[in-house]
């Protein structure tokens, strides 16, 4: 098996940062490949894309590194195909949502999977819920209102709602992530999640779209190629090399950046639609999405604060 060393802080941190970057303005290219293909002849082409980037690099690791031991163990299959089919689920309805919705919407519904993480290991693995985590959830659902809804109207948006399911799916993927991540190697784990998602769509894309329009297919090409090799291949590499010295908290906190360069792009290349009551919302969802990751840290200055003054916690 390859020996992984661990990388300097710094460079960690940017490999976060251009993760975040990388997930945020895919959003773009998720938008404007579906004036050309379907979402699920994107999915289909966008895994296999991902696949081959990261077929490359393992083969290249491994020849590097004179490794002769096993691609796959029992358990990195098992868990990757689990993990794979929850990401397939939550990506499928990303990009019928994103044909809907506005890109700025899209990648701040997305964010919000890191609010909703606390609530899902507390229903699968009975982590306890603490009430800053509740007011943080409570914050994030007010943002999301203003972000979603014109005006005062409670109509949200169709594209938005699909999202929100997505990002359901997103929540369980992250909190699974956690607990199943020391089950083998992370590269070959993420393959194996990645084949599912194209075997998948693949499917899916032969079954409910057997004749898509083949003459548009090139046109897409360059948003595949940046949302299969990029966002799926380089990117969960570099997310990869960060977590190995970034702690988890401030990892979150910068991976949760991509709704702002996601954001911003919609805002800049398509023009989308960013006024000052989107901009309120957005804001309110942001300081939810970075606040909630500081709740322990808050929990233990009151607590301390509360010992110093011999007052109850």
């Amino acid at each position: 098996m390859s020996h992984t060393h661990t990388p300097h802080l710094p460079r960690a941190t940017i490999a976060l940062w251009l993760c975040a970057f990388i997930w945020g303005t895919t959003f773009l290219f998720q938008k404007t490949a579906m004036d050309h293909i379907p979402p699920l002849l994107f999915n289909a082409a966008r895994f296999t894309f991902s696949v081959a980037t990261l077929l490359l690099f393992l083969f290249w690791q491994r020849v590097r590194a004179h490794e002769h031991s096993q691609w796959f163990t029992h358990d990195e299959l098992k868990y990757g195909v689990l993990l794979g089919i929850i990401l397939c689920g939550g990506i499928t309805l990303q990009q019928i949502g994103v044909v809907h919705t506005t890109t700025s919407n899209a990648s701040f519904i997305t964010g919000l999977y890191v609010v909703l993480v606390p609530f899902f290991t507390r229903l699968v693995f009975g982590t306890p819920l603490k009430a800053w985590q509740l007011a943080m959830s409570a914050l994030a659902g007010v943002g999301l209102f203003f972000l979603s809804t014109p005006d005062n109207n409670l109509n949200f948006n169709r594209g938005d709602i699909i999202i929100l399911a997505s990002t359901l799916l997103w929540a369980a993927h992250v909190g699974l992530m956690n607990r199943l991540s020391n089950k083998g190697r992370v590269v070959q784990m993420t393959l194996a999640q990645l084949t599912i998602c194209a075997i998948i769509s693949i499917g899916a894309t032969i079954v409910f779209d057997p004749a898509p329009n083949w003459d548009k297919f090139s046109l897409a090409i360059p948003s595949l190629i940046y949302a299969g090799a990029l966002s799926g291949g380089i990117a969960f590499m570099l997310q990869m090399y960060g977590q190995k010295t970034v702690s988890p908290s401030v990892a979150a906190i910068i991976l949760s950046l991509e709704s702002v360069f996601g954001a911003l792009a919609g805002w800049y290349v398509l023009k989308d639609p960013f006024n000052a009551r989107n901009l309120f919302g957005a804001s309110l969802m942001l300081a939810a999405i970075v606040l909630i990751q500081f709740t322990d840290n808050i929990e233990a200055w009151l607590k301390k604060w509360a010992k110093r003054n011999n007052r109850p916690a």
